[in-house]
């Protein structure tokens, strides 16, 4: 019985040396698992409080980017505007150079007016010039389509007839105005002398003289006279000749009047073709030679 319970103490004491060792590992176990717990509980806090200082870090690398690209953009949108700015000046230079020289070859002249101060004042503020020379004239100034020299010469000439308005018009609008609209347009004379003087411009334009290959005398009484004669006739592109011709021909004309008849008889019993002043006159007028129309007999 003695020896029964000695094993069984023994026993006992085996049982509780096993026991031991089992526990105290759970134990340290247990105690190193929470221990890498709180490691990576700790790691993680340490990366979460980094986080802010990385972000501080990127903005302020970052704010030196944006302010030099935004210096940049500035830089561009300057250079653009002052590119801008140096290109329309230049266009506005060329334009006003344009301008310039256009009214510089704009050369007036009037005819048939008797206040032309209001006129030439509004030439000169378009930098127009005021011509006494038809030869120079690009533009004539007249309200009525009279028969003066002057008209009759453009005419020949084939220059533009406008009316005073344009220049008063033009002078209003700060610029010239498209010629057009100004175009004289006399319905009384047109009527009267059977014509229409837009397309008798045309025709000059396009003929280049009605007396071009013509050679035209006058005799002395002629009205008008013969020197103003020698300008229309040149102006439409003719010869005046100013003393008499000795013989006739095909390409010659004599003016003359009843005024003359003494004078214009002698020659057509030469021979020569003699006129009235109609032929050179209304002629222009229409652009038209029609001799036949006009024979002194």
């Amino acid at each position: 019985m003695i020896l029964t319970l000695l094993s069984a103490t023994s026993s006992n004491q085996v049982s509780s040396r096993s026991t031991a060792p089992s526990t105290g590992s759970g134990s340290n176990t247990r105690t190193r698992r929470k221990k890498q717990t709180d490691s990576l509980t700790a790691s993680s806090h340490a990366v979460d409080t980094s986080l802010p200082s990385n972000s501080a870090e990127s903005s302020a690398v970052s704010t030196p980017a944006r302010t030099d690209q935004s210096e940049n953009q500035n830089s561009q949108s300057s250079r653009q505007s002052t590119e801008s700015s140096v290109n329309e000046c230049v266009t506005s230079q060329l334009r006003l150079r344009s301008a310039q020289k256009a009214s510089t070859l704009v050369r007036v002249m009037f005819t048939g007016i008797s206040n032309t101060a209001q006129l030439e004042k509004a030439a000169k503020y378009l930098s127009y010039s005021h011509v006494k020379d038809i030869s120079k004239c690009t533009h004539l100034i007249a309200d009525e389509a009279k028969r003066t020299i002057k008209f009759l010469c453009a005419l020949s000439k084939g220059v533009h007839i406008v009316t005073s308005q344009w220049l008063l018009q033009s002078q209003k609008a700060g610029k010239s105005l498209d010629i057009e609209k100004f175009l004289l347009r006399d319905e009384k004379s047109e009527k009267l002398y059977k014509y229409n003087l837009r397309n008798s411009l045309r025709a000059a334009q396009e003929n280049g003289g009605l007396f071009s290959g013509l050679r035209i005398h006058a005799t002395r009484q002629t009205k008008p006279p013969p020197s103003e004669i020698k300008d229309i006739v040149a102006a439409a592109g003719g010869k005046f000749c100013t003393s008499a011709p000795k013989s006739s021909s095909s390409d010659l004309y004599i003016i003359s009047c009843e005024e003359d008849a003494k004078v214009y008889k002698r020659l057509l019993k030469t021979g020569f073709q003699v006129v009235t002043k109609e032929f050179l006159l209304t002629g222009i007028l229409r652009q038209k030679l029609e001799p036949n129309l006009y024979k002194l007999l």
